[in-house]
């Protein structure tokens, strides 16, 4: 049976709101309050509200690094902003400073990392 838009929003609030709560509970919530569904319904929304999960947290996870390799690297160059650094690093760079120029180029890859996340 196909599930309706309706019941997997129904599915995907309960799954929400019961958060905290054991499996079994989850599910005995989800099959008192929609008793039409199967357990292969229940099931195939379960999972897809797993895998967004499991994406939206793995975006964040990338926004926090990406955000603590800028703070590293402004608190490095004892920079403003990354603007700052980068003419910090690309000044100090251009003078022969090897760990400007391996900063300059970590400032890049965060850039490029940064870019490619939004």
């Amino acid at each position: 049976m196909a599930v309706s838009k309706a019941d997997e929003a129904g599915i995907r609030t309960l799954l929400g709101c019961l958060f905290n709560a054991s499996i079994e509970i989850k599910v005995g919530q989800i099959l008192k309050e929609m008793p039409h569904l199967a357990a292969e319904d229940v099931r195939q929304v379960a999972t897809v509200h797993a895998l967004k999960k499991r994406m939206e947290a793995a975006e964040l996870a990338a926004e926090a690094k990406t955000a603590h390799r800028i703070a590293e690297i402004i608190q490095e160059a004892e920079a403003f902003n990354l603007s700052d650094a980068f003419e910090k690093f690309d000044n100090r760079a251009s003078s022969g400073d090897k760990r400007a120029t391996e900063l300059l180029i970590r400032l890049q890859e965060t850039m490029r990392l940064w870019v490619a996340a939004d």
